[in-house]
């Protein structure tokens, strides 16, 4: 995991990969898609405070690369999840 990256994540959206990472390896994944921009990558759909976050990742033998993290209102709206303000 690329330490800059990871610092750029926490100030700009305040999540950290470690915390990503922890949701996505106990489950707490809403869904799983195709990235619509990028067909070598997919995307783990998570709900942090009630809000859909979108995490693209690309997928080897060996490991699932985390690219970013960020929110989503098409996704929110999707799964029903309520907008905190």
């Amino acid at each position: 995991m690329e330490y800059k990256k990871n610092e750029i994540l926490k100030q700009k959206r305040g999540l950290s990969f470690d915390e990503i990472a922890f949701m996505i390896e106990s489950g707490q994944i809403l869904g799983i898609d195709n990235n619509p921009s990028r067909f070598n990558q997919k995307i783990f759909i998570l709900n942090i405070d009630n809000y859909a976050v979108v995490v693209p990742f690309v997928e080897t033998d060996n490991e699932i690369f985390l690219k970013t993290a960020f929110p989503s209102r098409k996704y929110t709206k999707h799964f029903n999840l309520k907008e905190n303000k």
